[in-house]
């Protein structure tokens, strides 16, 4: 009932735009948005996913989908581009893909999923951390500032486990996935919809019990309320907009040898490219 509101009360009276990618969060705002356009990103080679959409989409979604697909010299082309226009640098390597979606999107307004991960329980890493008040052990915040780290606690009574997805949400959303989502959906003229950033959606997801966030499936709440909607789908996995961030290197016409840690090789590409880029223009 509460997702339903929701998505009722963001609904604008004009068409949108849904960025899709077959996993659970785009699949609940496309199922509340049935006449949306729905527009997919396809990191070839790198999203399996994407060619099975067939197989979770009804006749009319299918054709309301446009799959947009993406190569690695595509993927710098667009790195740059971004860069350049936004005078920024790519903070995160989803970056690039929202960048995408906001260039091709046929809507003035586009839906997202952002955030779902963060406070739903979608990642992973979530099953097999170690958690401690101490501090966070996720890789996602792990270099925190103590005063918010404790502040985190706090809200979640002392749980560290409540208190380390909080900190991930700080992190990955407010710091940095939604003023990305904004620089890029605003480069464009596009107005991006974030319902899982909806404070009654946050509060919810806030306010429930640890098995509910993480459980021997990741987002076990979202993924019960998907398979409501989507009696008849199945849940793809997927990589998202991290394809080619790494592998892109060889086209981002910068000087950088990599190494076997692709994590600290992206921040390295991610300030060198920025420099280059700015200095050159």
């Amino acid at each position: 009932m509460l997702w339903r509101d929701v998505m009722r009360s963001m609904q604008p009276q004009e068409a949108v735009t849904v960025s899709f990618s077959g996993g659970i969060d785009s699949g609940l705002i496309a199922a509340a948005l049935p006449t949306a356009d729905l527009l997919a990103i396809d990191m070839i080679g790198k999203d399996p996913n994407i060619a099975m959409l067939s197989t979770q989409l009804t006749t009319p979604q299918l054709a309301q989908l446009n799959t947009l697909p993406v190569t690695l010299e595509n993927y710098a082309a667009n790195y740059r581009e971004m860069i350049e226009h936004t005078r920024m640098p790519a903070q995160s390597w989803s970056h690039v893909g929202k960048w995408l979606v906001a260039k091709h999107a046929g809507r003035r307004i586009v839906f997202t999923g952002a955030g779902a991960d963060e406070l739903f329980g979608g990642y992973a890493v979530y099953q097999q951390l170690d958690y401690s008040s101490e501090r966070s052990h996720s890789p996602y915040s792990s270099h925190h500032d103590d005063q918010l780290w404790r502040r985190c606690l706090d809200a979640g009574h002392g749980d560290a486990r409540s208190a380390t997805l909080l900190l991930d949400y700080w992190h990955q959303i407010i710091g940095c996935d939604s003023p990305g989502l904004d620089r890029a959906a605003g480069a464009w003229g596009r107005e991006t919809r974030n319902p899982f950033m909806h404070p009654r959606v946050m509060r919810f997801a806030l306010a429930l019990p640890w098995q509910l966030r993480v459980s021997d499936t990741t987002k076990p709440v979202l993924r019960r309320l998907w398979e409501m909607l989507w009696p008849d789908g199945a849940a793809l996995p997927k990589q998202g907009f991290a394809g080619h961030a790494n592998d892109s290197l060889p086209w981002l016409g910068i000087e950088y040898i990599p190494t076997t840690d692709r994590h600290r090789d992206w921040q390295h590409i991610a300030q060198l490219s920025f420099y280059e880029y700015c200095r050159t223009n």
